[in-house]
């Protein structure tokens, strides 16, 4: 029997394409057998991270990363994917120090200056992510995904006609794109245009039926115009989307008490402790509203006080049970 030793760049060959063929159990294979050869292959531990990271495991991800970098800290390819896992991990301000190294190295790279973008976006830096994703679209004007970037960054400093011109450019790139459809929704909708932005997002959920901001997006919009009936339906597509998204469930709540469903809407209202607030502890029960004249009930102010004049309207009622 012979040994055949392989060289790490054929090895590295053959991981690439299982990789590229969706095969990442057998890529990080051969990675992993790279390393044991030669463990100071920064690419291989490159690689290893885009495996984890397209895995979903993200702190891995940048754990094999930062190995790499710190064995060729010179390749811009390192530092911008670092970015995008530290992105995954909600780390905005590590991502975007990552990636402002990325384009440092490589400021010809319309992908960097993209997620860069992004990154700004996470962290509320609205006019930085502006000017990256203007690099970008200098970079790749045929980029949607930086068009539709810009657009909703310029959306929210309030530059709304620009904004729809730059949604407009992302879409006639890519029809298909459910992001930019639901993007200009948005601007449409701060331009007071509430018929254009409906037709915005019913094309976005019919893109991507998933497409749970979208659905939400929807359901504000017919709640703002006081149609609660399709306001309900689209938080209920929502909900069945993501049963948990306690914004939507909330929302549903309220749109089910302006239509005068009290018993239903009350009942959904119990949603609030999850979505933005949480109850007061105490050793007592909760009351259910049943009699007890032989009982103290304590009330206590929970949100706003629009919200503590209005129930204190309520108070003779339960006075007269407790």
């Amino acid at each position: 029997m012979e040994a055949t030793i392989i060289s790490s760049p054929a090895m590295i060959r053959d991981g690439l394409a299982h990789h590229k063929a969706g095969r990442l159990v057998e890529a990080a294979a051969i990675y992993e057998l790279v390393l044991q050869t030669d463990p100071r292959h920064a690419d291989a531990y490159h690689l290893l991270g885009l495996v984890a990271h397209q895995r979903g495991e993200h702190q891995a991800a940048v754990d094999n990363i930062e190995q790499a970098i710190g064995l060729n800290a010179n390749l811009a390819v390192y530092h911008g994917n670092l970015g995008v896992a530290l992105r995954a991990l909600r780390r905005p301000g590590d991502a975007v120090a990552a990636l402002r190294r990325a384009a440092e190295l490589d400021g010809t790279s319309a992908d960097i200056a993209l997620n860069l973008g992004n990154a700004h976006i996470d962290l509320g830096e609205y006019e930085d992510a502006i000017a990256a994703f203007r690099r970008t679209v200098e970079l790749d004007p045929q980029k949607p995904q930086a068009w539709t970037g810009l657009g909703e960054a310029l959306r929210i400093e309030r530059d709304l006609e620009e904004s729809r011109r730059c949604h407009q450019r992302a879409i006639a790139i890519a029809p298909q794109l459910p992001d930019a459809h639901h993007n200009i929704g948005l601007t449409e909708r701060d331009r007071g245009d509430s018929d254009e932005a409906i037709a915005c997002f019913l094309r976005a959920v019919s893109l991507r039926p998933e497409f749970i901001e979208a659905h939400v997006a929807l359901a504000n919009l017919y709640e703002d115009i006081h149609d609660f009936p399709r306001a309900g339906a689209s938080y209920d597509r929502a909900l069945r989307v993501a049963p948990d998204f306690t914004a939507a469930r909330f929302n549903r709540a309220l749109a089910l008490l302006r239509q005068g469903e009290l018993a239903a809407g009350w009942d959904a209202y119990e949603s609030r402790w999850r979505h933005n607030n949480k109850p007061r502890l105490f050793s007592q029960p909760l009351w259910d509203g049943s009699l007890a004249r032989d009982k103290t009930v304590l009330i206590y102010s929970e949100q706003g006080i629009g919200d503590e004049v209005m129930f204190a309207s309520c108070f003779p009622e339960v006075i007269e049970r407790a």
